[in-house]
């Protein structure tokens, strides 16, 4: 309360944040209790405390990987649509995503995003937004990670011609880290998000 949006205060709690993430890292007594308060954190209304959240989460991952993977997949699969940004976000990072096996589980995760988003009744919320725009970027942090299942999983995306996931692929296709490096299955992807293709039967 006492220290709002854009406020110089707010860089105490942020440091904060960042500190529950290196203290748990560094701390097995510690790591349960330090999950908890960034989960609980993580609904926090100002964008800067989420994003010490994500970065908090990414210290557990770096320290604890498979361990932290494990409740970040009890977040999106049981909890609400910040607490899925916020792990979503924290597996965007391409330290993190370095063992196959860890990135396969952070396309897993997003794969549980998405099917919790399609079948949600509350897009119009801010909470749903905010999820929404940063889907817009970590899909393609993972997607560099493990490309084959990761386009794969867009053109799954965007078979379903929904709205919201159409417009995080978009995004994500704008993206140089893809763009650069996988020519061939952009261009793919963009043919498909030509208006009235007609996707292949199966």
């Amino acid at each position: 309360d006492e220290a709002p949006v854009d406020a110089p205060e707010e860089f105490v709690p942020f440091c904060g944040a960042l500190a529950v993430g290196a203290v748990a890292s560094a701390s097995a007594r510690l790591y349960h209790q330090g999950l908890a308060r960034l989960k609980m954190l993580a609904r926090d209304p100002r964008w800067r405390m989420r994003e010490a959240v994500a970065m908090g989460l990414q210290q557990l991952l770096d320290s604890r990987p498979q361990q932290t993977i494990e409740q970040l997949s009890s977040w999106v699969r049981g909890g609400d649509f910040l607490e899925m940004r916020a792990a979503a976000a924290a597996v965007a990072d391409p330290a993190a995503l370095t063992q196959t096996e860890t990135a396969l589980s952070a396309l897993e995760l997003h794969r549980t995003i998405v099917q919790r988003m399609l079948e949600s009744s509350e897009r119009k919320s801010d909470a749903f937004r905010i999820l929404r725009k940063a889907l817009g970027y970590t899909l393609s942090v993972v997607v560099q990670a493990v490309p084959d299942p990761g386009f794969g999983f867009m053109t799954g995306l965007i078979e379903t011609r929904d709205p919201d996931l159409t417009w995080i692929v978009k995004q994500n296709l704008q993206k140089n880290r893809l763009v650069k490096n996988f020519p061939d299955q952009i261009a793919a992807a963009r043919r498909l998000l030509e208006p009235g293709r007609v996707s292949p039967p199966r």
